[in-house]
C-alpha cells in the first residue's frame, strides 16, 4: 500500500506541487528496503525506481540503504544457492534502483560510493571487509553505462582517480579475496575508457596493473584448485580477462612500450607453460592484443603479428605429436588443438574486420605458416578411405584442403575450429581476380559434403559465408564478365552439393531410424541451416537462384523443390525449421518481386521466367494454404510475428482474384473454428492487404489475435461469444 501511495504521488513529486509530508512513508519504504524478503525489497525498489530520478532529495536519503542492501548477507555467504538467488535480485532489482538513485544525485552518489571504497581499502581487514567493499564496487559498476554519458566528465575522472589509486595502494590486501577481485575487474572493465582519458596517466597504468595482476593470480589459484572459481561466484579470471580486452581496446598505444608488451606476453603465455585458462578468457585477451598490434607501426605488423601466433603453432605441433604417441590422451589433445586452431581464428577475424588491405598479405603469409601443421592433423585424423582413394594427402598444402581434410574428421571438435577459421579466413579473398580458392573448395565439395555427413552444419555455415562475400559477382546480369561467370559456377557448385548432401542425410536418417530407432541418436538440425543458406543466396543473387539444378535436372529445380517442401516444413514442430522455412520464403518472395527479368538476355528471360510463375503457382497455393493453418492455433505462438509478415508479403505481391478461391478453401469450417462471420472478416482483411489497403502492424496483431482464440478447447462457444464479437468490431471493414 505505501509503494502504490508513494507512485501515485509520483507526478506531484516531480512538480513540486505535493502539499503534505512523505516522511512518514518514505520510512516506511527504507525499512522494507532492509526487510530480509525479496519480494517485500523488491516492491520498495519498484517505486523508488519510479521517484528517485527526478526528486535529489528522496535520492540521497535513499543511497545508503541501497548500500547497505548489496552487502551479501552473512548468512548466504556459504550458501550456493541462496547466494545465487541474492546476486540475481541484486542485478535485476537493485541495480535499476541504484541507477534510478544515480539520475536523481549523481554527483553525491560517485562521491560516497568512491569515498566508501577509499575507506575500504584502507581499513584493518576483518571477514567482513571484503564484502563491503565489494558492495561499494558493485554500486559503482552498477551506473558505469550512465555515468560514462554524463555530462560532467571532470567530476568523474576526479573520482575514478581516486578509487583506482585506492584500491592500487590497498596491494591486494583486501582486493585479493575472490569475490572483490572479480568485482575490481569489473570496474575496471565497465570505466576502462574514461580511465584512459583521466588527467593523470598513471590512474590507467594502475588500473592496468590492477587488471594484469588479478589476472596472473586467478590463472595460479585457479590451478590450485582454489575456491576463487567455485561455482557460487563470479570468476576473476574471466573478469580480469573481460579489463584487460577493454584496457587494450581503450588506449592500446600504452602498452606498445617494451615493459608493458613484455607483461602481456607473460600472461598470453601462461597457458603454453602449463596453466589452464578457458579458451573463452583466452579469446578475449587474445582480441585485446590484437588491438596492440594493430596500433603498432606498419613496419612492425609482421613482427609482432609471428610472436602472436608462434605460441599457437608451437602448441599445434606439440600436441599433434602428443596425440599420436599418447592414445590415452588424445581427447585431450584434440581438445587442445582445437582451442588454438580457435585463437588463430579470432586474431584472423580481427585482422579482416579491419579492413586494411596491406594487412591482408601479412594473414595470407600467417596461414601458410600454418598450413602444414594443420593439413597433417587432418590427414591424421580423417577417415582412411578419403586419404586412401580421393587425393594424395602429400601433395595438400592449400586452405581448400584444410577444409576437405576438417570437414572429414571424426573428432568433431577440431571440425568445428577448423570451420570457424576458415568462415573467419575466407575474407581475404574478396578480389574478384583472385578465385583460386573458391576453385579448389568446390573441385572437392562434393566428398566433403558426402563422406561426413556430421559435419553437414558446419560446411553450410562455411557455404553462407562464400555466398554472403561472394554472392553478388554471381548474379545473373548482361554486362557479367568472365570472373563472375567463374563465380557463378563456383558458387553453383557449393549451393548443389549442399543440396544433395542435406537430402542425402535425410534419406540416412530416414533408413537408420526405421531399421533400428532404439540405436539412432537425434538428428542434428539440417533443414534449418539448409534454408538458411538457401535465404542468404536469395538475398545476395535471386536470379542466380532461379537457374540452380542439379546435373540432369530442369533449370530451376533447386529452388522449385524447396519451395515445394517449404508447406511441409511450415507444419513443422521445431521453431528452427519453422521460423528458417519462413524467412526464406519470405525473402524469397521479396526478392523475386523486385527481380527485374527484362534486364537479361531474351534468351535467359525465356527460360527463368516460367520458373518465377511456377514459384508463384506454389506459393499462392500450397504455402498460402499451410501458412494460414498454421494461424489457426497450429505454430508455435514464438512464430506468429514472422508468420504474419510472411502472409502479408505473399498477398501484397498477388492479386486478389488469383488468392480468393484458395484462402477461401483453407479457412474451412474444420481448420478455422471461429464462425462464418469471423471468417468473412478474415477474408475482408486478406482482400484489402493484397490490394494495399491495410496497415502493417493491424496486421500481425490480427493474426495473434486469430491464433490466441483458436487456443481454447471450445470453439464451437467462441465462434458465438463475445471474444470473435470483439474481434470482428476492431477488424471489421470500417476499421
Amino acid at each position: 500500500m505505501a509503494a502504490r501511495v508513494l507512485l501515485e504521488s509520483k507526478d506531484f513529486i516531480t512538480n513540486g506541487s505535493l502539499q503534505v509530508s512523505l516522511d512518514g512513508l518514505l520510512d516506511l519504504l527504507f525499512k522494507a528496503i532492509l526487510h530480509p524478503s525479496v519480494d517485500i525489497c523488491g516492491i520498495a525498489l519498484e517505486a523508488f525506481s519510479a521517484v528517485a530520478p527526478s526528486n535529489n532529495e528522496i535520492s540521497t536519503r535513499l543511497l545508503p540503504y541501497l548500500q547497505g542492501k548489496a552487502i551479501i548477507p552473512v548468512h548466504l555467504r556459504n550458501d550456493a544457492q541462496g547466494y545465487e538467488d541474492f546476486v540475481d535480485f541484486r542485478d535485476q532489482f537493485l541495480r535499476e534502483a541504484l541507477v534510478a538513485c544515480y539520475t536523481g544525485c549523481s554527483e553525491f552518489y560517485v562521491q560516497s560510493c568512491g569515498a566508501a571504497v577509499e575507506e575500504f581499502c584502507q581499513a584493518t581487514v576483518t571477514p567482513h571487509l571484503p564484502h563491503q567493499l565489494e558492495a561499494a564496487l558493485f554500486c559503482l559498476v552498477a551506473i558505469s553505462d550512465k555515468a560514462k554519458i554524463a555530462a560532467d566528465k571532470n567530476s568523474l575522472h576526479y573520482h575514478l582517480e581516486k578509487v583506482v589509486t585506492a584500491l592500487h595502494g590497498n596491494s591486494f590486501t583486501t582486493t585479493s579475496n575472490p569475490l572483490v577481485m572479480a568485482q575490481m575487474c569489473s570496474f575496471i572493465e565497465g570505466y576502462a575508457r574514461c580511465l584512459s582519458r583521466c588527467q593523470q596517466s598513471l590512474v590507467f597504468d594502475m588500473a592496468s596493473e590492477l587488471a594484469l595482476t588479478s589476472f596472473n593470480m586467478s590463472v595460479i589459484e585457479y590451478n590450485k584448485s582454489s575456491p576463487v572459481h567455485a561455482s557460487c561466484g563470479p570468476s576473476p579470471l574471466s573478469e580480469a580477462s573481460n579489463a584487460l580486452q577493454k584496457l587494450l581496446s581503450s588506449a592500446p598505444s600504452r602498452f606498445s612500450v617494451p615493459t608493458a608488451m613484455s607483461a602481456l606476453e607473460c600472461a598470453w603465455k601462461m597457458p603454453y607453460h602449463g596453466k589452464e585458462i578457458n579458451i573463452e578468457d583466452r579469446e578475449m585477451l587474445c582480441s585485446g592484443l590484437c588491438v596492440v598490434v594493430a596500433s603498432l607501426p606498419s613496419d612492425q605488423w609482421g613482427t609482432a603479428l609471428y610472436q602472436l601466433t608462434q605460441p599457437i603453432l608451437s602448441c599445434l605441433i606439440v600436441a599433434a605429436k602428443e596425440a599420436d604417441t599418447q592414445i590415452n590422451e588424445r581427447a585431450s589433445m584434440l581438445q587442445r588443438m582445437s582451442n588454438e586452431i580457435l585463437l588463430l581464428a579470432a586474431v584472423m577475424r580481427y585482422f579482416v574486420r579491419t579492413q586494411v588491405p596491406s594487412r591482408f598479405d601479412l594473414l595470407s603469409d600467417l596461414l601458410q605458416k600454418f598450413w602444414q601443421v594443420l593439413t597433417y592433423i587432418g590427414t591424421t585424423y580423417s577417415s582412411e578411405e578419403v586419404c586412401d582413394t580421393t587425393f594424395n594427402c602429400k601433395d595438400i598444402c592449400t586452405p581448400s584442403a584444410l577444409i576437405v581434410f576438417f570437414c572429414f574428421l571424426n573428432m568433431q571438435v577440431v571440425a568445428d575450429a577448423m570451420g570457424q577459421l576458415l568462415k573467419d579466413s575466407l575474407s581475404l579473398y574478396r578480389s574478384n581476380n583472385d578465385v583460386s580458392l573458391l576453385q579448389e573448395i568446390c573441385s572437392l565439395a562434393r566428398t566433403v559434403a558426402t563422406k561426413n555427413l556430421a559435419s553437414l552444419p558446419t560446411f553450410l555455415s562455411f557455404v553462407r559465408n562464400v555466398i554472403e562475400i561472394h554472392g553478388p559477382s554471381a548474379e545473373i546480369r548482361k554486362d557479367a564478365d568472365d570472373q563472375s561467370l567463374i563465380i557463378r559456377r563456383i558458387i553453383q557448385q557449393l549451393v548443389v552439393v549442399s543440396y544433395e548432401s542435406v537430402m542425402s542425410f535425410s534419406e540416412t536418417r530416414e533408413q537408420s531410424t526405421s531399421s533400428s530407432p532404439q540405436d539412432y541418436g537425434p538428428a542434428p538440425d539440417i533443414m534449418s541451416p539448409m534454408f538458411d543458406t538457401l535465404s542468404t543466396c536469395a538475398t545476395q543473387c535471386p536470379i542466380f537462384l532461379l537457374s540452380v539444378a542439379r546435373d540432369g535436372q530442369q533449370v530451376g529445380e533447386l529452388v522449385v523443390s524447396s519451395v515445394q517442401a517449404s508447406p511441409g516444413m511450415l507444419k513443422a514442430a521445431e521453431v528452427e525449421v519453422l521460423s528458417s522455412t519462413i524467412n526464406f520464403l519470405t525473402i524469397l518472395i521479396s526478392k523475386l518481386n523486385a527481380a527485374q527479368l527484362d534486364y537479361l538476355e531474351a534468351g535467359e528471360r525465356n527460360i527463368l521466367a516460367p520458373i518465377l510463375d511456377k514459384i508463384n503457382q506454389i506459393i499462392r497455393t500450397d504455402v498460402m494454404s499451410s501458412s494460414v493453418s498454421a494461424i489457426c492455433g497450429m505454430s508455435p505462438q514464438t512464430v506468429l510475428a514472422p508468420l504474419a509478415d510472411l502472409l502479408k508479403t505473399i498477398l501484397q505481391s498477388s492479386r486478389w482474384e488469383d488468392v480468393e478461391d484458395h484462402l477461401t478453401s483453407a479457412l474451412t469450417p474444420y481448420q478455422f473454428k471461429l464462425g462464418d462471420e469471423c471468417r468473412s472478416v478474415l477474408l475482408e482483411v486478406f482482400k484489402r492487404c493484397a490490394e494495399g489497403n491495410y496497415t502493417s502492424s493491424k496486421f500481425t496483431d490480427l493474426i495473434c489475435d486469430v491464433w490466441e482464440m483458436h487456443q481454447t478447447d471450445d470453439t464451437d462457444a467462441a465462434a458465438g461469444g463475445q471474444v470473435v464479437h470483439d474481434f470482428t468490431t476492431k477488424y471489421g471493414s470500417t476499421k
